[in-house]
């Protein structure tokens, strides 16, 4: 997932000198990933065709994660998250 986040950001088209963000946070029960360009066009899932190269990567983000969005970011641009449920076996380290 953060795979297909950095590289949305890589491609999207930003202003140039802008950074991309990534972020990791990791609390008892979930695990947060986000990802800032300076971007303001914001990913949306579709259903590509057969023909085309691109436009798959939001297809298993959906399907694997609990929760995604995008959100604007400040000075502009936006961040995309990805939020995944933490489950801990039992005898687990915390």
């Amino acid at each position: 997932m953060t795979s297909e986040l950095a590289t949305n950001a890589v491609r999207a088209d930003a202003t140039y000198g802008q950074d991309i963000g990534l972020g990791i946070e990791l609390t008892g029960a979930g695990l947060r990933l986000e990802v800032a360009d300076s971007a303001d066009g914001k990913p949306e899932l579709r259903c590509a065709g057969d023909d085309e190269v691109c436009g798959r990567g939001l297809a298993p983000v959906d399907a694997l994660a609990d929760d995604w969005g995008v959100a604007s970011r400040d000075g502009g641009g936006k961040v995309v998250w990805v939020s995944l449920a933490l489950s801990l076996s039992e005898g687990a380290v915390r």
